[in-house]
């Protein structure tokens, strides 16, 4: 289960099915503090840097906005298929998320309203914040890399990394070399 990062909490969250009906929130004793209801077929779910929100994304081409309780602070609609990864900053106030309709979205955390939509070839497997920038590997094996305040493309690499896993490539690419 992924844990927050935060030194306070005491929590995990886990993309699991909480009995049948969405992700779930942990203490790390195995109690359930919140079950994140009303979000099914959840892909991945994970906390923001400080800890106080969850983002999910799902195969129900959205993602969601949950507090730590487990209540719901809003829907992000958009995408055209399957969501499969997402990240938030560094500060927790944008969040990221890659889809199978061949974008990424940039969305303010705090209100849910969509900033940027980001096209790549195919499906995008992952979408993280590397610095002030979002990063997305797709099924094409590029990389691409843009200001996470435009559109703009700052940077591809596709020979370099083709073929090694995207998560890896991406890794490589946020990495300062």
């Amino acid at each position: 289960m992924p844990k927050c990062s935060c030194r306070q909490c005491r929590n995990v969250v886990d993309a699991e099915q909480a009995a049948g009906d969405g992700a779930g929130i942990w203490r790390r004793d195995g109690t359930l503090i919140g079950k994140l209801n009303g979000h099914v077929d959840v892909y991945q779910a994970l906390f923001s840097p400080r800890g106080d929100r969850v983002l999910t994304s799902a195969f129900d081409y959205t993602a969601r906005l949950w507090d730590t309780n487990g209540a719901l602070i809003s829907v992000l609609h958009g995408h055209k298929s399957y969501l499969r990864r997402g990240g938030f900053s560094t500060d927790g106030t944008r969040a990221v998320t890659s889809s199978d309709d061949g974008t990424a979205r940039l969305w303010d955390a705090m209100t849910g309203d969509s900033l940027a939509v980001y096209s790549h070839p195919g499906v995008v497997r992952f979408a993280l914040f590397a610095g002030d920038r979002v990063a997305t590997a797709g099924d094409d094996g590029a990389v691409l890399l843009r200001p996470a305040s435009t559109q703009a493309l700052v940077h591809t690499a596709c020979e370099r990394l083709r073929g090694r896993p995207e998560e890896e490539a991406v890794a490589h690419l946020c990495r300062p070399h």
